[in-house]
């Protein structure tokens, strides 16, 4: 089962990325994946982008084991499933990630698990109190309550 990174090893994972030609997009890599979780990296020789999320709470390990492998110029890397990647792009709730998010699920048309992803954000956006996910969500997937 793969596990997640921790937000403790940004300095190391900054070298790795470093050895393969990624630099971090950020400016302070240690302070952004603290306040986001997200490690932006861009490989300036081809233009390639990549998001490392650290993990921390249940959730997001729990998304880490249902990746998918995907081998990338002979390097396996985990891929986040379209279900998770929707979940959090509208957590974010940037216009830029509602527009991914809803990107998302256009490609995935019925493969997608619209219920399950619904049922999760509306439980979450109750638990936390945030009026605007509940909105975004509903937006995006429908209504099922």
């Amino acid at each position: 089962m793969l596990s997640g990174l921790d937000r403790s090893e940004v300095a190391r994972v900054v070298a790795l990325a470093d050895e393969v030609g990624f630099a971090p997009r950020p400016a302070e890599p240690d302070a952004f994946v603290a306040e986001t979780g997200v490690l932006p990296l861009a490989r300036e020789s081809d233009g390639w982008e990549v998001d490392l999320v650290f993990a921390g709470s249940p959730y997001e390990h729990e998304a880490i084991g249902r990746a998918s492998i995907v081998e990338l110029e002979g390097v396996a890397l985990p891929v986040i499933a379209a279900e998770d990647l929707v979940i959090h792009k509208l957590v974010a709730g940037r216009p830029r990630d509602v527009d991914d998010a809803a990107g998302v699920v256009a490609r995935q048309g019925a493969a997608f698990g619209r219920a399950r992803v619904l049922g999760f954000l509306l439980d979450l956006a109750e638990a936390v109190a945030d009026e605007d996910l509940r909105r975004r969500a509903e937006q995006l997937l429908g209504r099922s309550r």
